[in-house]
């Protein structure tokens, strides 16, 4: 069964170390000391543990910028002392911290086993060390020669530089002395600006004063694309060379239509100008086509229609007998083509009768019926349907 372990602090932060900062020089670490004790209040005495420290930038709560493990042995009283900063690095460079800057606040995690299954036993903030390690980096940084140099650690000392990162106090220039914005970066290559969350999910705000808001591409210097919001509607917009008649995708932010080419979509999907699907599509609901319209496929370019002819009919014939009747229909371009569909109603022997369609126009066509088999057949109050289809 693991061990719940208690700290007892005796000089977390040694803050005597002040002074002796002040009048020599600071050494890069910063001593911890205290008791391990178990859950009952005795000590954990002459005992191998794991100890984990993390530095916390900010808040109490905040990212982990740094950590480090130790392995060391308890004393007959429980009582351990390690330097921070020279331990085994596990997340971050010691370094690179940044003391200037935020509050910093120091994880302490245990492992009473000398392994790896850390209890976190708690956070507190660090005051007074932080500050005298960064008199001790400020102390050594050079002046500099040129407007602008910023110095930065080759990995030995401080070294002035206004080539990799120029700053004058208004712009800052990334690959480049003479920014124009007050963030100018020039690379070259693929090599450009990331921004990746170590957890979590990553974001980039870009906030306008009066909502408008925007990301312009450019090709030397000249825009090419502009993704923006709208600030009187706060819409999506991406506009083709910066022109707002060129407005080539809306999304509307009341409604979450999609506009192509129109920047008022009244549907869902709304686009102004010729649509092409090369793949196949498959629709979960009704497909309306300029809302009267029918769809099919032709393969010479031709647009066409369909019509569902419905009309009733009524007949009796006798072995051998025939009959006619006319169907009429709106007008086509050009004549159509009219295939019989069913009958429906009360029949008898409907198998013996065939259906012949002659005379088709635009707008008319006349059915032949003929009674092919061996006795009566006949219709009443049956309705005769046909799939008409020809040229718009």
């Amino acid at each position: 069964m693991k061990q719940k372990i208690n700290f007892l602090l005796i000089s977390a932060l040694t803050f005597l170390l002040i002074s002796k900062f002040a009048i020599g020089q600071v050494p890069n670490t910063f001593p911890y000391q205290a008791v391990a004790r178990n859950a009952s209040g005795n000590i954990i005495a002459n005992q191998l543990i794991s100890v984990r420290f993390g530095i916390i930038d900010s808040v109490i709560n905040g990212p982990i910028i740094y950590t480090e493990t130790h392995n060391i042995t308890t004393n007959s009283l429980g009582l351990f002392t390690v330097n921070i900063g020279q331990g085994m690095p596990f997340f971050g460079t010691y370094n690179s911290v940044n003391w200037s800057k935020n509050s910093k606040f120091l994880s302490v995690a245990l492992d009473p086993n000398g392994g790896n299954s850390y209890f976190v036993m708690g956070t507190s903030q660090l005051m007074s060390v932080p500050y005298a390690l960064h008199s001790n980096t400020t102390a050594s940084l050079p002046n500099g020669t040129a407007n602008g140099n910023t110095p930065y650690w080759n990995g030995t000392k401080w070294v002035n530089d206004d080539d990799n990162i120029y700053n004058n106090g208004s712009f800052v220039g990334i690959g480049t002395n003479s920014p124009s914005y007050k963030l100018d970066v020039l690379h070259y290559a693929g090599v450009g600006i990331r921004v990746k969350a170590a957890t979590g999910y990553s974001a980039l705000d870009i906030d306008g004063n009066n909502s408008d808001a925007a990301l312009r591409l450019q090709n030397a210097g000249s825009t090419k694309w502009n993704f923006r919001n709208v600030p009187s509607t706060n819409n999506l917009q991406i506009l083709r060379n910066n022109s707002a008649s060129l407005e080539a995708f809306t999304i509307e932010n009341a409604t979450g239509f999609i506009g192509i080419n129109n920047g008022n979509p009244n549907e869902q999907l709304d686009i102004i100008g010729n649509a092409k699907i090369s793949g196949s599509e498959t629709l979960g609901g009704n497909l309306i086509v300029d809302g009267t319209k029918g769809i099919v496929r032709s393969d010479n370019a031709t647009q066409l229609k369909t019509i569902l002819y419905s009309g009733p009919l009524s007949f009796s014939l006798g072995a051998g007998g025939s009959t006619s009747f006319g169907i009429g229909y709106s007008s086509f371009s050009g004549t159509p083509t009219i295939s019989v569909g069913n009958l429906s109603g009360t029949m008898v022997h409907p198998e013996f009768l065939l259906f012949t369609i002659r005379n088709a126009t635009a707008t008319s066509a006349t059915v032949d019926v003929y009674n092919s088999g061996n006795t009566t057949a006949s219709l009443t109050s049956a309705t005769f349907r046909a799939m008409i289809i020809g040229p718009e």
